[in-house]
């Protein structure tokens, strides 16, 4: 054999034997395990093919994609003897067609958080996820409940030229990336392959995450004792932005390099074991869930609204890791959403972009859109929700509730970069004296000031967002269907860990400054009954109508008929809504689609024996 085998990170769980081998057919369509493990754990010397990553790492194979793959399955399967497996590394997910919604069910979560909190010793599991191939689909990872998780580490792919390939989906959970394939011409993933043979055409996601894994694993031989945290600060803190290509790199509150395609950049082997030899543990983890005032926002078609919410308090996290816009928002189709997140420091993600084959009119149901772009920032301050309603003639949306949900340490990390530290807030302007001195008389062309700042008013007490089902697709390896998918229930109500948890109340939001204004007059130009209405000249604001571009430009409408549309929707000067362009999407190259099964588990052994895997998912 090519690496070395572990039975106990290995079963079969579609037969229920200890026996995960492969089943063959004439296509071969279950080769994708043994691919997957061979980047990892293939021996050096093995005079068959490549070697792996971590080539004395032992390496074990869950069969589970190779019939009904069920919430219990997937429980199963993620919780396999997680006292002796280290790293959990997945290539599969729900389908990458562009209109798919769906995440762990209630068994699977619990699998997830029980390997966190317990996994490892305590240490935790580590499971290393692959970001998804519906590129061509405009899928959007973010879509997708494991790769948006806070327990995964999602991993992206570039090209061989440092380019993002057609396949790959981008979003603001990816927190990393690693080679795979490209297009015609570029090199591909050499690996193990059935019949014990070597290929040189691995593709996809599928390909990046174990190469992910297997660098982890080198990470854990240098330093048993870190945790699933660890991993995920030491990747941030060592991954390089540099040589690869994308529109949308920006730089965030403290001053990191990140990217939606990309994530923080290439994972880098070298730097994370250096680092890893000498890390210390990063401080616990705290939550804070800030809710925001309830109120049914009507989003109008071809319009987008901006909300604010501050948040002045959030006991325990001064140093962000993950932030989850928690989002209740019905639409009459549900690929024409777009939805953006500004961070008090400035740092904008786009939390969800345009999916044109996602026409479902069920919307998304407390769904966790997840961000680690702000990484290291200090959520005090002003955070903006902006959505956009791209749907034509009457397609309107209506956001019902959201809330934030920050992730992070109360003292810095030691990966933390930066010295960004948030304006403090003012305290509320205090009422007169009851005394007040007598004013001089003011000239008759004088002016009278009033106070433009009012006392705030306390927040109103907000329920928790209730349990409820996101929509979703099925669990397949793709192309072919397999079973048929559990609903998913609300993340993280259930979770025992991370410690802490403080809810706090929003308080109503204030008036902003007056920042444009219009004259409209009425009146008639002959006898009354032949009204003639006068619009205010048009005036150019500069919005962004895409993910990442930041040039487009739009005319407001008359001011008439934006105080019309603003009647009818119930606008307030905290909220602007201005007609948009309509934005066509491009469209990627076509390529083959993955075949085969598998989910890879990696254990972090010094043994050399030799092993059998088995396939998983889909994501080559």
């Amino acid at each position: 054999m090519v690496y070395s085998d572990d039975p106990q990170a290995s079963y079969d769980v579609n037969s229920h034997d200890e026996n995960p081998m492969p089943r063959y057919d004439m296509i071969d369509s279950n080769r994708h395990g043994t691919r997957c493990a061979g980047e990892v754990a293939a021996v050096a010397n093995n005079s068959i093919c490549s070697l792996g990553i971590a080539y004395k790492a032992s390496v074990g194979g869950v069969r589970m994609l190779d019939g009904d793959v069920t919430d219990a399955v997937e429980a199963r399967s993620l919780s396999l003897n997680p006292q002796h497996i280290d790293i959990y590394s997945a290539s599969w997910g729900p389908d990458d067609d562009g209109k798919t919604v769906d995440g762990p069910g209630e068994l699977a979560m619990r699998a997830f958080i029980e390997g966190v909190t317990r996994g490892r010793g305590g240490r935790g599991s580590i499971f290393v996820w692959a970001s998804g191939n519906g590129g061509r689909d405009h899928d959007n990872c973010n879509c997708d409940g494991y790769t948006n998780s806070i327990w995964t580490l999602s991993i992206s792919s570039a090209t061989e030229n440092g380019l993002v390939p057609w396949y790959s989906e981008a979003c603001s959970s990816t927190l990393a990336t690693t080679y795979s394939s490209g297009s015609t011409g570029e090199k591909q993933i050499v690996t193990t392959d059935l019949h014990h043979q070597c290929t040189s055409s691995h593709t996809g996601t599928s390909a990046s995450a174990p190469l992910a894994a297997g660098i982890c694993a080198l990470a854990l031989e240098a330093n048993t004792q870190l945790t699933w945290r660890d991993m995920q600060h030491i990747v941030v803190a060592t991954a390089k932005p540099a040589n690869l290509k994308a529109p949308d790199w920006t730089v965030n509150g403290v001053g990191r390099n990140v990217s939606h395609s990309f994530g923080y950049g290439l994972m880098d082997a070298a730097a994370m074991v250096k680092l890893a030899r000498h890390w210390p543990t990063v401080p616990e983890q705290h939550k804070c869930e800030v809710l925001a005032p309830h109120t049914d926002k009507v989003i109008p078609a071809k319009s987008y609204v901006t909300l604010e919410l501050h948040v002045k308090e959030c006991a325990g996290v001064n140093y962000l890791e993950h932030v989850q816009a928690k989002i209740t928002l019905m639409s009459q189709r549900r690929g024409d959403l777009e939805i953006q997140l500004t961070s008090p420091a400035g740092t904008r993600t786009t939390l969800l972009a345009r999916r044109p084959h996602d026409v479902s009119r069920s919307g998304f149901r407390s769904w966790p859109f997840m961000s680690v772009h702000t990484w290291g920032e200090n959520p005090l301050g002003i955070w903006k929700l902006e959505i956009h309603n791209e749907a034509r003639f009457l397609g309107r949306a209506t956001l019902q509730e959201w809330a934030l949900i920050f992730y992070g340490t109360e003292v810095p990390p030691p990966s933390y970069k930066g010295s960004y530290v948030p304006p403090p807030v003012p305290p509320p302007r205090p009422p007169p004296p009851l005394n007040l001195p007598t004013q001089p008389k003011k000239s008759k062309g004088a002016r009278k000031n009033k106070s433009a700042n009012a006392t705030q008013k306390p927040g109103r007490a907000k329920k928790l967002f209730p349990t409820s089902a996101p929509s979703g697709g099925r669990k397949t390896p793709r192309p072919s269907v397999i079973s048929a998918r559990r609903p998913t229930i609300s993340p993280l109500l259930t979770a025992t860990h991370p410690i802490g948890l403080t809810i706090l109340l929003a308080p109503p939001q204030q008036a902003t400054k007056l920042s444009d204004w219009n004259l409209i007059f009425y009146g008639t130009e002959t006898a009354p009954g032949y009204e003639l209405e006068t619009a205010t000249p048009k005036k150019k604001e500069d919005v962004n109508t895409d993910s990442f571009n930041e040039d487009n430009s739009v005319e407001l409408n008359s001011g008439s008929r934006w105080k019309e549309i603003a009647q009818r929707t119930g606008q307030t000067s905290q909220e602007v809504i201005r007609t948009m362009p309509e934005v066509s999407s491009g469209c990627n190259k076509p390529s083959n689609s993955c075949l085969g099964l598998s989910i890879v588990l990696i254990v972090f052994l010094l043994s050399l024996r030799n092993a059998i895997s088995e396939q998983r998912v889909t994501r080559t």
